[in-house]
């Protein structure tokens, strides 16, 4: 049954094919949103003595931490961050760094908003990936404390 969204498009239903695929991810989702759940409580209990502001589960609440970002005192500090670990191959993204600017650009925000335009300013993402082994969540750990330093 096709379903039209509000701007009139029309949306497909899935396609066996897809449905296959679909199917066959999922048996394997639940194993692999633990895993990085896993490498992601790795990352945690290796950087908690750290400056960095870590990502936490609330109370009632479940992370499946797809992406693992942490938080740096100053803009400063976080872009030398990254550099670094890009130097030493290790992927990184300034996930929300540019927000602020478009949001001013195109949604008409006029920066009344200090505390987010902080954490954009301050939050990197590492890598955290279910397939990385603790050998490889070792190095990223040991790069990040080199960093801080």
């Amino acid at each position: 049954m096709d379903i039209m969204n509000k701007r009139g498009f029309e949306v497909a239903g899935i396609r066996k094919s897809d449905l296959g695929i679909l199917l066959k991810k999922l048996v394997t989702f639940k194993r692999k949103v633990e895993m990085q759940r896993k490498n992601s409580f790795f990352l945690m209990g290796e950087l908690k003595d750290t400056p960095l502001i870590l990502p936490y589960e609330g109370k009632d609440t479940y992370c499946n931490y797809y992406l693992f970002p942490i938080r740096f005192e100053n803009k400063e500090n976080r872009d030398s961050a990254s550099n670094f670990l890009r130097d030493k191959g290790i992927d990184t993204s300034k996930l929300y760094s540019e927000t602020p600017l478009k949001a001013k650009r195109y949604y008409g925000y006029r920066g009344d908003c200090p505390n987010t335009e902080k954490l954009a300013d301050t939050i990197l993402a590492i890598p955290n990936h279910y397939t990385l082994k603790e050998k490889e969540l070792l190095r990223i750990v040991k790069s990040v404390k080199e960093v801080i330093k």
